[in-house]
């Protein structure tokens, strides 16, 4: 297929609707991020779902992964077909894994949340977010699964359409936000008198160090200094438990390179560290948005005999309270279940997959997460079907 814009249009049954919505889209590919780029960061702007969608973010990550080799940038752009009115945007790539070709969301487990971007032609009904949906299938190049996951519930305030048109599953992960209204004490108050006191015992031990503080980077050059140190002691962290760390692999250390020269000079990326005199404790690196508030997308610290004082927890909670003194109110720990996340007493939004098979060959990968998401729903049949993997490995 070439490289130029792929348009396809279709027509459903015609049944009356406001002149908002049509049951015929054109569906337009691009895959040059600078040729759709204006016209992108305008209508992002307006209806990003989540900090992930935002122009900052998707600027910075096409620019530093879709030249990879084997990685095809997807811009797809839906309309309805008569009124020209955005159905939705969807930052996709396509690549290989493994064996298989693969369409998904502009991530390669560097975006914590995915989602399209909704307009106001998106679908509303679930007949017309099953039409959406069959639509695009049929208009994106020839791949083995369309895996699309990590995506809100809802989209800038619309509904998902793939949640919509029934086809989703529920997503192993989930969100982990934090709305402080009332103010930073009646949030402390809220946490409970055991998290308060943990909190200030853990900053009473790490200020008897030399130097001891927390710090915002506002200088790049620094700031690339510091993500540095936070690959090497995430890399040490991910060793000590028998994982592997990619992050400081050339095209994710671009991305986040880029994010820090990019975004500390306006305020759309906050890098904090806790350090003393003799070393950085620990880091984080988080996304700020007027809208979404703050996103923690990376967190490292040093362990070791620093571990006494949980040195992740305590640079999260730091951080939040600066932010909070500058106005944000909004504070997403980011995805994943851990307990120290929920110590933060966050609520959990959650997400959906939507994993479809678009040839024969992703017939096993699309039924995955079905029966996974099954199979949690279920405890006991769960359990039985790890008792009977368990008493047969070769099965």
């Amino acid at each position: 297929m070439s490289g130029a814009a792929v348009t396809a249009q279709v027509a459903g049954a015609a049944r009356a609707r406001s002149p908002a919505y049509s049951t015929s889209y054109v569906i337009r590919i691009k895959r040059d991020w600078q040729e759709v780029a204006p016209r992108w960061r305008e209508m992002a702007e307006r209806g990003a779902p989540t900090v992930f969608q935002t122009p900052m973010w998707l600027d910075c990550w096409y620019r530093a992964m879709s030249r990879a080799e084997g990685i095809e940038p997807l811009l797809v752009e839906v309309r309805d077909a008569h009124t020209g009115e955005l159905a939705a945007l969807l930052p996709l790539i396509k690549y290989r894994r493994g064996k298989l070709s693969v369409i998904s969301f502009a991530d390669l487990d560097l975006t914590d949340f995915n989602a399209p971007i909704l307009g106001s032609a998106a679908p509303r009904t679930r007949r017309e977010a099953r039409f959406f949906v069959r639509r695009l299938r049929t208009a994106l190049p020839r791949a083995d699964v369309l895996d699309l996951r990590k995506m809100p519930v809802f989209s800038g305030g619309a509904a998902n359409p793939f949640r919509l048109a029934g086809l989703s599953t529920p997503c192993v992960l989930n969100g982990n936000l934090i709305a402080i209204e009332d103010g930073w004490e009646s949030y402390r108050w809220n946490l409970g008198k055991s998290m308060r006191n943990e909190f200030d015992r853990c900053w009473r031990i790490f200020e008897r160090a030399p130097g001891a503080r927390v710090r915002m980077i506002d200088d790049a050059e620094e700031a690339r200094r510091v993500l540095v140190v936070m690959d090497q002691q995430q890399s040490a962290r991910l060793t000590e438990t028998g994982q592997h760390f990619t992050l400081d692999q050339p095209r994710p250390a671009a991305l986040f390179r880029t994010l820090v020269t990019d975004g500390l000079a306006d305020g759309s990326v906050v890098l904090t560290v806790l350090e003393t005199d003799a070393e950085i404790v620990a880091t984080m690196l988080s996304l700020v948005h007027p809208v979404h508030g703050m996103v923690v997308t990376r967190i490292s610290n040093a362990g070791g005999t620093w571990a006494k004082i949980s040195p992740g927890r305590l640079i999260v909670y730091k951080t939040m309270q600066l932010l909070y003194e500058r106005g944000v109110r909004r504070f997403d720990l980011s995805v994943g279940n851990y307990d120290y996340k929920r110590r933060f007493g966050p609520t959990q939004p959650p997400l959906v997959d939507y994993v479809s098979a678009l040839s024969w060959r992703g017939l096993i990968t699309a039924a995955r997460p079905k029966v996974a998401a099954l199979l949690r729903a279920r405890p006991g049949l769960e359990r039985r079907v790890r008792d009977i993997l368990g008493a047969r490995p070769g099965r």
